[in-house]
């Protein structure tokens, strides 16, 4: 039933990848999902179809190591790509009620803008069903992961940093 499933998500993955209303960017985010699904294997997952604002001065530390820069100046780029993100909310169509393994899914992955070849995958246990999706529902008195995905001018993977991170 594993190797059924697994081979269900890869064929998902390639077909979304294959159509031709599929931009580049939700190409990117498929590549972070399928690093995020393998890496949850076993897990009941629904993806959150609303591109939601996550902050990416949390990567702080880890962009420094791959830019080379001091943290000052790595702040600094990172607030303002914070800041350009605002609260835009983009619903990504071929996200919408997409879920992996088992009914009742038990953990929600939400992504940040991509910008600047990086985007941010996070995975939340759902703790409340009743607030559905709704990410700040989710958040509150609970722990997430995020994961930062780097990209290169190609869209292929180049690294991902992970960060636990406890909500209030």
């Amino acid at each position: 039933m594993k190797i059924f499933k697994t081979i269900l998500l890869l064929t998902t993955i390639f077909l979304i990848i294959h159509m031709s209303s599929f931009g580049q960017n939700a190409v990117v985010y498929l590549k972070a999902l399928k690093y995020i699904t393998n890496k949850n294997a076993g897990k009941s997952i629904v993806v959150c179809d609303t591109i939601i604002y996550l902050p990416f001065h949390n990567f702080t530390e880890e962009i420094c190591k791959v830019w080379g820069k001091t943290s000052d100046i790595v702040h600094d780029v990172l607030d303002s790509i914070d800041r350009n993100q605002g609260n835009r909310k983009v619903v990504l169509n071929e996200f919408k009620n997409l879920k992996f393994a088992g009914k009742e899914p038990t953990t929600i992955v939400y992504f940040s803008n991509f910008y600047s070849f990086m985007v941010i995958g996070e995975t939340i246990e759902q703790k409340n069903k009743k607030y559905g999706l709704s990410h700040d529902a989710q958040t509150g008195f609970n722990e997430s992961i995020q994961y930062l995905f780097l990209f290169d001018k190609k869209y292929s993977l180049k690294r991902v940093f992970k960060i636990r991170l406890a909500y209030d």
